[in-house]
């Protein structure tokens, strides 16, 4: 490709990837599928995070794909969350109605899949067919949502998080608050902005926090998670263990649970199945100093 050609491309990324872009700052609404939920978390508080892929399963590249199809491949997602049945599940690359992945709304046949109580979903991307983003799926009722999408960054395409109140009555407070996020996978760079804006967001919440989701980061190669970590006062579980990969093709540990420093991890799993180019990580938390000590499955 010749230098002018080059510059041509780039140039149409950086359009496009702009007049994507999704709202900077929404309040966008809970679904609510069971008005008198009866799945609230006990003693203890079951997560799960899992990037979607769009849908498309473990394959690399998107293509388009009908709705059958589609649905075919968020079947064992389905079963997998009817397995673990995580008190919330955060999501990232989740669609709603997009051209490329049957025209339908992932998260809610996700919810609808698994009887789930709703969900809450932001569209970082929105345009020409497209509408995807962040989402949260609980199995109790979610109130007091907001989600926002970060700053632009051409020629990649908009990233985000969504967040929700999550009722816990075995923590003082009687709720927390969880996080989905999505952050840049190209630039480390980038990733430090978002992750200030997402901080910003969050330092003043009296909740404690749970944060997952797909940070394209890890540990040994950039300080972006320890940077997000410090801010908030928030830990995770064996944050150097070398196994606990959870991108098959590059062999990294890109998807994290974070939490703040009063609940402790007593189980924390990379899930084996294989329903997405990323593993899905399940944990569970418990509140107060007694806990014992987290433990890989």
């Amino acid at each position: 490709m010749g230098y002018s050609a080059a510059v041509a491309v780039t140039a149409c990324a950086w359009g496009l990837s702009s007049a994507l872009q999704g709202s900077r700052r929404q309040r966008p609404g809970v679904c609510t599928l069971r008005p008198d939920p009866a799945g609230s978390p006990g003693a203890s508080l079951r997560v799960l995070t899992l990037n979607l892929a769009h849908g498309r399963g473990d394959r690399l590249v998107q293509r388009l794909a009908g709705r059958g199809r589609t649905q075919s491949r968020l079947a064992p997602i389905a079963a997998m969350l009817r397995r673990q049945e995580p008190h919330v599940a955060a999501f990232q690359e989740a669609d709603a109605e997009a051209f490329w992945s049957g025209r339908f709304n992932h998260v809610d046949y996700l919810a609808r899949a698994t009887d789930s109580a709703g969900y809450t979903q932001m569209r970082h991307v929105e345009g020409m067919g497209l509408a995807y983003g962040t989402a949260l799926l609980a199995s109790c009722a979610l109130r007091e949502e907001r989600g926002g999408t970060f700053q632009p960054s051409p020629p990649t395409f908009a990233k985000g998080w969504i967040s929700a109140v999550l009722p816990w009555s075995a923590v003082p407070a009687g709720a927390v608050r969880v996080v989905s996020v999505h952050l840049d996978f190209s630039r480390t760079k980038c990733r430090r902005a978002q992750v200030r804006e997402l901080v910003s967001e969050l330092r003043a919440e009296a909740l404690p926090l749970v944060v997952m989701g797909d940070f394209n980061s890890d540990l040994n190669r950039e300080a972006v998670l320890n940077d997000l970590m410090s801010e908030l006062s928030l830990h995770t579980f064996a944050p150097h263990q070398p196994d606990l990969w959870t991108h098959p093709a590059t062999q990294r540990r890109l998807d994290w649970i974070l939490a703040s420093q009063g609940l402790h991890f007593v189980r924390h799993e990379v899930l084996a199945e294989t329903v997405s180019d990323h593993r899905a990580v399940m944990a569970e938390l418990i509140p107060g100093s007694s806990a014992r000590s987290g433990r890989a499955v």
